[in-house]
């Protein structure tokens, strides 16, 4: 009997020593690919190409100007704008200047739009800025959408650290952004590699290309497919109305009780804190900017959110006619016009607080 016991006891000890083995190669395997993973996310790269890489889409054509706006042109930034194609439309810099110089004040303004809104997108952009530049005044696009949905661009433009620590509440890109760092982070350093090691030279700011310190697409506008529209047009009155009905129809209402609000929009919420932090710690004055769609109504959506951080300054009254609009939610060249002239006195206490006492 006890040499039966020992012979059925050898299989079952062969048994588990095999499983504890597979267990200890599985638990090897996988540290082994998490490493390599975490190892990719800091490999490094020029944050330059990043912005390059972004440049090569055809929906983010200005992304590569932005970043040698910010670096290389050293034209003083007093102004930023920073916004959706909302944005793009109706903000001419050049415009906004004059206006300033009617105020008496003499300043630069920055149009740093890209189509689309997605908070994450502003809160990069606007940290890029001022980590390296002073800027007196950032005004930021509000509309009448409280936003679910955070930007695509994100995951191109954003430095490895913000991609990790993006909020995962309400952050329906937060899986896929993840799994997507690796692979870009790898990408950025083998296109780096070459220039690291001397093979060819790094990506170089060249003059003779740069668009200037101004970039105002005011003859076309680009919005988020990539497609270009001539602005120097109006849609048809009965056209116009119809469409904005349908937008206004397809705004959705809350998906969840108001107790849920930060679960279904607090990942733009807590990239809208975060560009109030970085403007507060950096000196820089937050203006928000209520650009509507046609039709829209005279308040924008969650300003009690983000209200008590900055003056919201409202072009609503301005752009109630529909020959200003080229659709429902982009006002034409003539709109465009109308509310950048408009901005020179709205701003001008905030680019020159002491014009009126304001801190």
């Amino acid at each position: 009997m006890p040499t039966t016991a020992t012979t059925d006891a050898a299989p079952a000890g062969r048994l588990a020593g095999g499983w504890r083995t597979t267990a200890a190669f599985a638990g090897v395997t996988a540290l082994s690919m998490v490493a390599t993973l975490v190892l990719m996310c800091l490999l490094p790269h020029s944050d330059y190409l990043r912005y390059i890489r972004a440049d090569e889409t055809q929906q983010y054509p200005k992304t590569r100007w932005i970043y040698e706006r910010i670096h290389f042109d050293p034209t003083p930034i007093d102004v930023a704008f920073f916004g959706s194609s909302r944005t793009g439309g109706a903000i001419q810099t050049a415009i906004v200047e004059e206006a300033l110089a009617r105020e008496g004040i003499a300043a630069h303004a920055v149009n740093f739009n890209l189509p689309q809104m997605g908070r994450n997108l502003h809160y990069a952009l606007v940290k890029e800025l001022l980590e390296s530049r002073d800027v007196p005044v950032i005004v930021l696009e509000v509309t009448e959408i409280a936003e679910r949905h955070l930007h695509p661009q994100f995951s191109t433009i954003a430095d490895a650290g913000d991609i990790l620590e993006a909020p995962v509440i309400g952050n329906l890109r937060y899986a896929r952004d993840l799994v997507a760092l690796p692979g870009r982070q790898l990408d950025l350093f083998l296109r780096s590699l070459p220039q690291t090691v001397g093979l060819e030279p790094a990506p170089r700011f060249e003059p003779g290309q740069y668009a200037g310190a101004n970039l105002d697409r005011g003859d076309v506008l680009i919005d988020a497919e990539g497609n270009r529209k001539s602005r120097d047009r109006t849609m048809p009155e009965a056209e116009l109305r119809a469409a904005a009905r349908r937008f206004q129809a397809g705004i959705d209402d809350p998906l969840l009780p108001e107790a849920l609000a930060e679960v279904e929009f607090g990942a733009n919420r807590f990239y809208i804190r975060r560009i109030i932090a970085l403007a507060r710690a950096h000196g820089t004055r937050l203006v928000f900017l209520y650009l509507p769609s046609f039709g829209a109504p005279p308040e924008p959506a969650e300003r009690s959110v983000w209200g008590g951080a900055g003056p919201v300054l409202t072009v609503h009254p301005l752009v109630q006619e529909s020959h200003l609009w080229l659709d429902e939610t982009h006002v034409n060249w003539t709109g465009s016009q109308i509310v950048s002239r408009a901005l020179g006195p709205m701003l001008a206490p905030y680019v020159r607080p002491d014009l009126d006492g304001t801190p």
